[in-house]
């Protein structure tokens, strides 16, 4: 049986679960450093939401970031929400091009954080411990479903974020 891993959860612990695979509509940016994540964050959910709307297509889960690489060194970075269907083509939309991806289908192991956004270096840390005391072996791509949406008013301590780690 696969999880639709953009519609369940929560994930209070850590857990395998097998998912299909995901379509998504996404900015890629490379050689990305952790200081230069909230300009890439601010620059990319509009020219993904624009390039959508081009192809008559929808979200169908909340945004989401996957990463590829070390996170204390460079790294990429797609910077997106999933679709029903692959966008069809690149769209340039304000001079960053949107293009289609996935989240392969397979084992995922997943985890939810609750709470402020510079606390997930410590969510990762319990997921990535957890992963090697159980044997798993994680794939390239790992990332962060941003379930609750960030506000200028709202509390940071609610926001829910699921993070996952592809495995191999």
């Amino acid at each position: 049986m696969t999880t639709d891993v953009m519609t369940t959860g929560p994930w209070p612990e850590p857990v395998v679960v097998d998912t299909d695979a995901v379509a998504l509509a996404v900015v890629r940016h490379e050689g990305m450093r952790i200081e230069g994540l909230p300009a890439a964050f601010d620059s990319s959910y509009g020219p993904v939401m624009v390039a959508l709307q081009g192809a008559g297509l929808m979200p169908v889960g909340a945004a989401l970031a996957v990463y590829e690489g070390d996170p204390m060194a460079e790294f990429a970075v797609e910077i997106g929400f999933p679709v029903d269907r692959p966008l069809p083509a690149t769209a340039e939309v304000d001079g960053l091009s949107v293009t289609p991806s996935e989240i392969p289908a397979g084992r995922v192991a997943m985890l939810t954080h609750v709470g402020p956004y510079d606390e997930l270096g410590a969510a990762w840390g319990r997921l990535m411990t957890w992963a090697a005391t159980e044997g798993v072996t994680p794939g390239a791509r790992y990332g962060e479903i941003y379930v609750t949406e960030p506000t200028p008013d709202g509390d940071p301590t609610q926001l829910r974020s699921d993070l996952f780690l592809t495995l191999a």
